[in-house]
């Protein structure tokens, strides 16, 4: 019966032919593309998007050279989304190498709950809201699962994407993508 389930289950919901995405959970060696909006997506054109910041502003992403940037897409009544938070605050804590830099991407449609959520748990990394735009990165990426993580290069180059922190980050450092 549980077979017959999944049977119809795959034959009433298919999956869309055009979009690719592997959630690659821990190896080094995915180099899967996106596929969003009917065009294959490997580069981010962050000059397309404006972002909220926690103090209230608006503004652009401009990526800095030479450097890494761990991409983490979330909101707030994702349990795995905070939890992974506090994985990525003791990354902050204890940081390394200053050319890997975590970016958050909060989807929350209340700016002042996230705005409070950060200042609250004192997670100063760099944060950013969408709510409020037309063009939006996470729905252009076609992102479903959260948290995501999408790591680009300082072209904006889509180099990696998984569902945890901590498999982004050793993809970071086993690919040696930096050196200090």
């Amino acid at each position: 019966m549980k077979n017959f389930t999944l049977f119809l289950l795959i034959l009433l919901f298919p999956v869309k032919q055009d979009f690719k995405i592997n959630f690659n959970f821990g190896k080094a060696d995915n180099s899967e593309t996106f596929q969003a909006k009917n065009q294959y997506l490997n580069t981010i054109d962050f000059s397309k998007y404006k972002f909220n910041t926690s103090d209230g502003k608006q503004t652009n992403i401009t990526l800095e050279e030479e450097k890494i940037y761990i991409l983490d897409f979330w909101y707030l009544e994702c349990a795995p989304c905070v939890k992974d938070h506090e994985v990525i605050a003791e990354y902050i804590d204890t940081k390394k190498n200053k050319k890997i830099e975590v970016i958050g991407m909060s989807i929350d449609r209340s700016k002042s709950k996230w705005e409070t959520y950060l200042k609250t748990h004192q997670y100063n990394w760099t944060n950013y809201n969408q709510f409020g735009f037309n063009e939006t990165l996470y729905k252009n990426l076609e992102i479903q699962l959260f948290p995501t993580y999408i790591v680009v290069n300082s072209k904006g180059n889509i180099l990696h994407k998984s569902n945890r922190f901590k498999h982004a980050l050793s993809f970071v450092e086993e690919a040696n993508l930096v050196t200090d």
